[in-house]
């Protein structure tokens, strides 16, 4: 696991301070009110992971609670496929993984999320592009209260729904349509719901071209990602 939003902090005491940490480090409290030119923004907001981490776990607190939670992931590519083994970019932490859905050979990482049915990000969990999605089941489930996970064809796995179920999680994947009651095991209220968090990923894509990204160390990607 290279990044997660996980915080090991757990006091609701310093939520308080953050409007005050907002308007003091990453705003120019100047008599006209004006915003830090964007180089200097950067320099600062990435001295801040710990208070995006505090935001988050007070927003997931707020969060109405549900029972169902969905899980997948997307590449981040650093760059275009024709540079994958000539880039340098992270070289000791990304590497090529292929994309089935792409059709493509990626160079990055892959970003796996923990959704609920609204499309909430509850978590996320960032690795090399070639680590197997169910690798990032564990550390994405971390502190979930959630007990039904739903999944795509790629976490289909015994293993995995029997590890899980021993943990207290009941895993939901689609079967293959060859398989055996595949038709009646693939509900289509089921399907419908698991794409909620394909929904969000376009979301992401389509507002913040979330599956590529400029960042150039650990805290850019984390703050990127956060």
């Amino acid at each position: 696991m290279i990044a997660s939003s996980s915080s090991s902090y757990s006091s609701n005491a310093g939520t308080s301070r953050c409007s005050f940490l907002i308007d003091s480090v990453l705003l120019n409290k100047n008599p006209c009110g004006c915003l830090l030119e964007r180089s200097r923004f950067h320099r600062r907001s990435r001295q801040l992971i710990w208070l995006v981490q505090i935001i988050r776990q007070a927003i997931n607190t707020q969060i109405s609670p549900n029972i169902i939670v969905i899980i997948d992931s997307f590449p981040l590519s650093l760059c275009q496929p024709v540079r994958n083994h000539r880039a340098n970019v992270f070289n000791e932490l990304a590497d090529i993984g292929y994309n089935s859905s792409k059709h493509l050979w990626v160079y990055g990482f892959k970003v796996h999320m923990l959704v609920t049915l609204s499309g909430y990000i509850l978590n996320y969990v960032v690795t090399p592009d070639s680590v197997h999605y169910i690798r990032a089941v564990d550390d994405l489930l971390e502190n979930c209260s959630q007990p039904y996970v739903l999944a795509d064809l790629a976490y289909l796995s015994y293993e995995l729904r029997e590890q899980l179920k021993q943990k207290g999680y009941h895993l939901w994947t689609p079967l293959r349509q060859k398989m055996v009651r595949a038709k009646q095991h693939n509900h289509w209220k089921l399907m419908a719901m698991r794409r909620t968090i394909e929904t969000r990923f376009s979301e992401l894509c389509a507002f913040f071209d979330v599956e590529q990204t400029l960042a150039r160390g650990l805290t850019g990607l984390q703050l990127r990602m956060g």
